[in-house]
């Protein structure tokens, strides 16, 4: 394991234990860009990729994208635990707004699911990250600004 996943872990396991969460019940989440045709510089889209550090608990993979609801991809109607994906005005940017929907329409449910009524979701500096999340026993923290832009791999 690398220094700064020591780093990260130890900060995790210190400040979290207080609190009395299991690692099952701490999450990270991390979106990225993805360019969806190379002919099209444009033609980009928004992954939100959200796990538990264990990694026993992967939720749907969320598409974030400006087109009209593609067919043969599953929207949050369709109820699908795999892949589901959004439209955004502001094309694949990922909002503030959108995430905060996201947190509530998808992350909490999927928790709610495994009947975990207490989680912490780590969020980094990106700008769609809000402030702060809650819903109940289920919140957002901050992965500390030293840690959250190193490379973990």
């Amino acid at each position: 394991m690398a220094h700064n996943q020591r780093l990260l872990l130890n900060h995790l396991y210190t400040r979290y234990a207080q609190e009395e969460l299991t690692n099952h019940q701490i999450y990270t989440v991390d979106e990225k860009v993805i360019q969806w045709n190379p002919l099209d510089k444009s033609d980009k889209l928004t992954l939100i990729v959200c796990t538990n550090i264990t990694g026993t608990h992967k939720l749907a993979l969320n598409i974030v994208g400006g087109y009209p609801e593609p067919g043969d991809v599953p929207t949050p109607k369709d109820n699908n635990p795999g892949l589901m994906y959004r439209r955004c005005d502001t094309g694949h940017l990922l909002t503030t707004d959108l995430f905060t929907e996201w947190f509530h329409s998808v992350f909490v449910p999927s928790l709610r699911t495994r009947q975990e009524e207490r989680a912490v979701l780590l969020l980094d500096n990106s700008l769609c990250h809000p402030e702060s999340l809650r819903d109940g026993d289920i919140r957002t923290g901050r992965i500390p600004c030293c840690l959250a832009n190193r490379n973990f791999t």
